[in-house]
């Protein structure tokens, strides 16, 4: 049943308990404001008509006052027009009849005066009691002193007029009788206290003033802006098809909403219960003031009187400070808040800015927070239920009352039935919608004593939660979906506003860029692909190829302070779209992130072991007039600036020896060969350089042989997928992005990566050509065999990390480019067989297989050799790379056209050689014995300086050695010079038999390989022993 409408002011409060006197205290605290604003303007109008009258001294006639009853001022109740929900009957619900104003007794006419001559003016004298008496017209009068009457010009009566008289007889009268002591000094004393009180009460008055002066003149400016951009969340939509993904929030989790996408019922519901003539007022509701005032008198408890317009200027220009300066200010600022916007203004402001909980602010964010609801979507309870929350955002917080405190129910329904009372009584919903929303919360409320809760005794808890059905858990504290690719993407954003804004890269600058972003409003759109995102995250969640058994000592398992455990080995992945460069799949962890900001391994450093070889080495190498043609010593010889141990050094050699392509260099992942490539053909700062144009930092570079050559660089799986996605765009680099544009919240373009991000050449296209030809041998007959995908052109490269402390393979096919890693978060063995090829290739394998199903083979990047002026055919000197001679062994392969070598080898000889048997010199004729003599059938020359001359003859500096050709594969030793002729220093043997074959003539050997010995360097140094990296 409705309430009736006559007893809108017996509103009964949990939180305010006035009772029937508080109530009665409020009534009559309206009436004597009304009272005195009566009696106000009969005091301004008398002293009107007394002005008049004391300008017009001729005219002594008092006016009549007429005693006017003050009309009633009907407030105006202006109740929001929602759109019409009842009947027709139901629409002829009369509005709640507004209360009269108390009638006031009228005031009593001045008596008139008998003696038309003894009227006196309107302007009186207040005497005291004895002058009264001794002047009174009435008192018997004396006769009057016999001096003569001197008659008075009109200028002169004008000059005198200031004492009331009738036609100039003045009202003073002599003294009767002596004035009595006592009374007089009584009436004295009487005088002197009034005037003292006055006097206090001026100065109370005066330095009330003073000190309200002193406070609205530190009342800050009224800066609307402040107003205007409230804190708002930052949106992140998908860059694909622009839907909505997760919202990045701040301390303040805001959603503003304009005033036309708020309902009119949730409007009402707010100013029916904060603030019932908010369209009547200018800021400051006195009539409230003095209703809270009084009934503050009679209650234990506080009410406040602040209206809408004081509320907002609290929350967003003032701090919430309970003092009688803030207040002062509050009421200041709310006036002028009110001369600058208008009253829709302000109200939209207001509830976009009211706290309803926790981080909650404004009606948008509580309907998605509380009931996962847009605001269109709220039924009528729902609204009620968030106005009801404004007064006490802790106790009224549905989530608390529904799931943590369920005690605090009957006072959330109380506070809900209140706000439909005043609703229904002020015109805003009819009776039936009233009925429908009211609960009867009193059968609810708790006894006494708190072990008997009605509300969980009654069961009622489990039909609110039905009913309303409010979110156990808020949407801000859930992990939002796929939460390494998302906080990377901040991080991104982050990194082009510092650089838009030209600060330096710091923590507490992108601390500021942060904070910026979570309140800011922003709309930024990620790149993410949802389907890429989910398969690579499952395959590395689900893959089954993982180490099971690590060494003994190597931890399983790693559990931080948290109790969270983490599984080892761990993984990581990151994707990218060949044709945009846009980053659409990011994954920093083996499982399922649980928690936000949790470890994301595709974002940090990681050595990268053999993948870093295309970047750092051979593509450098290929740009600087070297080709897959070239040919590279892969020799047991010290490499001149290697150094370990202060000297120089080389990577343990396994596997083939002798000089070989850069195209075999690669494909068998040569460590050896690309430490020499390194340091002998591209130099340390050369492999910088393009690591830069590759987009990898100084701080993920360490620039060192092993650094560059073997992957000891701790570079990110992003930063390698970006430099492996470089090749596969024909040498182009294009700055890995996470999103395509970032808009303000006035949809402004703040960041469009399209334009802003860097794209430059990093490779040349012959350079990426080549790269890729390569390597997609390396994936089909190469160490990254198990990486190779059915029906699709695959090229890539594997990596080992140093002492197997991780696994890689990078890779990239015609549409996508990926990495992923594969190893131990403490750095440590993940096993001795752990190698790229045999773990990190076949995952990658899994989640690019399911990626591209679907799509058609084609070449990664379109056009023959011919188009990216590549040689196919370029012959060379398999020990000089010089163009061959009549006595060269070659190799042929590409070389981009231009960097073919011209110049003829001058180490290789087929001439024979006859040779001494007796001193390993050239044969002197007449001196030396013919039947030692032997004939080698050409050789080779090599210089001082060369690897050869040390590997093949161990000879000392400035020695040249000699290799006679003994066929394809196998190398032979003469152990002596064939370009010295014999000085006759023969050794000592016996004469032979013409048909013995000398002793002295050596027997061709074939150089053993020596059989590498692992070792081990320690995992706290950033150049580790060459030999600690494996080949693969």
């Amino acid at each position: 049943m409705a309430p009736q409408k006559d007893k809108r002011d017996n509103i009964t409060d949990p939180d305010k308990k006035t009772g029937t006197v508080g109530n009665k205290i409020n009534e009559l605290g309206a009436k004597a404001k009304r009272f005195f604003v009566q009696a106000g303007q009969k005091i301004k109008e008398t002293f009107r008509g007394l002005q008049t009258d004391s300008a017009k001294p001729e005219k002594t006639k008092q006016k009549k006052i007429v005693n006017q009853k003050p009309a009633q001022v009907k407030p105006k109740a202006r109740p929001i027009q929602s759109k019409p929900k009842a009947s027709p009957s139901q629409a002829k619900q009369p509005l709640a009849p507004q209360k009269p104003l108390p009638k006031q007794a009228p005031l009593k006419a001045e008596p008139k005066a008998k003696k038309p001559e003894e009227k006196v003016s309107e302007e009186t004298v207040v005497f005291s009691d004895d002058m009264t008496k001794q002047f009174s017209p009435t008192a018997p009068k004396k006769a009057p002193l016999k001096k003569p009457v001197q008659k008075l010009t009109q200028a002169q009566k004008d000059e005198t007029q200031f004492i009331p008289a009738v036609k100039h007889q003045s009202i003073f009268k002599p003294r009767e009788k002596k004035p009595n002591f006592v009374l007089g000094v009584m009436l004295t004393t009487i005088k002197l206290s009034f005037v003292a009180i006055i006097l206090v009460v001026a100065i109370g008055i005066g330095s009330v003033m003073g000190v309200a002066n002193a406070y609205l003149g530190t009342t800050p400016e009224l800066d609307v802006s402040k107003i205007s951009d409230q804190n708002q969340n930052t949106k992140i939509y998908s860059a694909i098809d622009g839907s909505y993904i997760t919202t990045y929030t701040g301390l303040e989790n805001r959603d503003v909403a304009s005033l036309d996408e708020i309902p009119d019922d949730l409007k009402n519901a707010v100013i029916a219960v904060e603030d019932i003539r908010f369209y009547e007022h200018n800021g400051v509701d006195f009539r409230r003031l003095l209703g809270a005032f009084v009934s503050n008198l009679s209650s234990s408890k506080t009410e406040g009187g602040s209206t809408i317009t004081q509320q907002l200027v609290k929350n967003t220009l003032l701090t919430n400070e309970r003092s009688y300066k803030r207040k002062l200010q509050e009421a200041y600022l709310a006036t002028e808040l009110e001369k600058k916007y208008t009253k829709d203004e302000i109200l939209q402001a207001y509830l976009n800015a009211i706290p309803l909980g926790g981080t909650i602010y404004g009606v948008k964010t509580a309907a998605h927070d509380y009931f996962n609801k847009e605001l269109s979507e709220l039924n009528l309870r729902e609204m009620i239920c968030i106005a009801a929350i404004t007064q006490n955002p802790t106790r009224y917080n549905p989530r608390t009352a529904t799931y943590t405190h369920p005690e605090y129910l009957p006072d959330l329904i109380n506070r809900m039935n209140i706000v439909a009372e005043r609703m229904y009584w002020d015109g805003m919903i009819t009776e039936e919608q009233y009925n429908e929303v009211m609960v009867p919360a009193s059968e609810y409320l708790a006894d006494e004593s708190t072990s008997d809760n009605k509300v969980l005794k009654e069961g009622y808890l489990d039909i609110w939660k039905a009913e309303m059905n409010v979110q156990e858990t808020s949407p801000t504290n859930e992990l939002y979906p796929y939460p390494h690719f998302i906080e990377y993407m901040m991080y991104d954003v982050q990194t082009f506003m510092l650089e838009k804004e030209g600060l330096e890269d710091t923590k507490a600058n992108r601390q500021k860029v942060d904070n910026e972003l979570r309140v800011g409003g922003y709309k930024i759109y990620a790149t993410v692909d949802p389907k890429i995102q989910e398969t690579v995250q499952n395959t590395l969640s689900e893959y089954d190829g993982y180490p099971t058994k690590l060494p003994s000592g190597v931890e399983t398992e790693l559990t931080d302070s948290a109790g969270n455990v983490t599984e080892q080995p761990q993984s990581s992945a990151v994707v990218i779209d060949n044709s945009t460069g846009y980053l659409v799949a990011i994954v920093g962890s083996r499982d399922d992130p649980e928690v936000k900001r949790s470890l994301n391994r595709a974002n940090t450093g990681l050595q990268v072991g053999s993948s870093i070889k295309p970047l750092a080495v051979y593509g450098p190498a290929f740009d600087t007039g070297y080709g897959a043609a070239s040919p590279v010593a892969n020799i047991p010889v010290p490499i001149s600036g290697w150094i370990v141990d202060g000297e120089d050094s080389s990577p343990t050699i396994t596997g083939t020896q002798g000089p070989v392509t850069m195209r075999t260099a690669i494909v068998k992942s040569l460590n050896v060969a690309a430490a020499r490539t390194l340091m002998d053909y591209v130099t340390i700062d050369t492999s910088v350089e393009y690591l830069h144009k590759l987009g990898i930092p100084d701080e993920n570079i360490t620039p060192t042989g092993v650094g560059l050559a073997l992957g000891g660089s701790t570079v990110t799986p992003i930063q390698m997928t970006g430099a492996y996605a470089a090749i596969a765009n024909e040498g182009e680099y294009r700055q890995p992005v996470s999103f395509t544009k970032v808009l303000d919240a006035d949809n402004n373009v703040v960041i469009d990566t399209e334009t802003d991000r860097d794209v430059h050449e990093a490779f040349k296209p012959s350079t990426a050509y080549m790269l890729t030809d390569i390597l997609e041998d390396a994936v089909q007959e190469g160490t990254g065999s198990q990486a190779r995908l059915d029906g699709m052109t695959t090229a890539g490269k594997t990596g080992t990390v140093g002492d197997n402390k991780g696994v890689t393979f990078a890779g990239y096919t015609p549409y996508y480019t990926s990495m992923v890693w594969v190893g131990h978060d403490l750095a440590k063995t993940i096993g001795s067989k752990a190698y790229g090829g045999g773990i990190a290739a076949p995952l990658w394998k899994e989640y690019m297989q399911k990626i591209h199903e679907g799509l058609t083979d084609k070449e990664i990047i379109d056009g023959t050799p011919e188009d990216f002026n590549i040689n196919t055919s370029v012959t060379v000197c398999q020990y000089s790379g010089l163009k061959p001679g009549s006595g060269c062994v070659t190799f042929t392969d590409w070389m981009a056209k231009g960097d073919e070598p011209t110049e003829v080898c001058n180490q290789c000889s087929s001439v024979s050689v006859k040779m001494c048997g007796l001193s390993g010199k050239r044969f002197v004729e007449g001196l030396c014995p013919e039947e030692y003599a032997y004939t080698i059938g050409g050789g080779r020359i090599f210089p001082e300086n060369s690897p050869y001359a040390q590997w093949l003859g161990g000879g000392s500096a400035g020695l040249t050695v000699s290799e006679p050709v003994m066929g394809e594969g196998g190398y032979y030793v003469s152990g002596g010079d064939p370009t010295t002729d014999c000085d006759g220093a023969h050794i000592a043997v016996p004469t032979p038999t013409p048909s013995e074959v000398p002793s002295a003539i050596p027997t061709p050997t074939f150089n053993p390989i020596p059989t590498p010995t692992p070792s081990t360097a320690p995992t706290h140094t950033p150049d580790p022993s060459p030999s600690v990296a494996p080949e693969g």
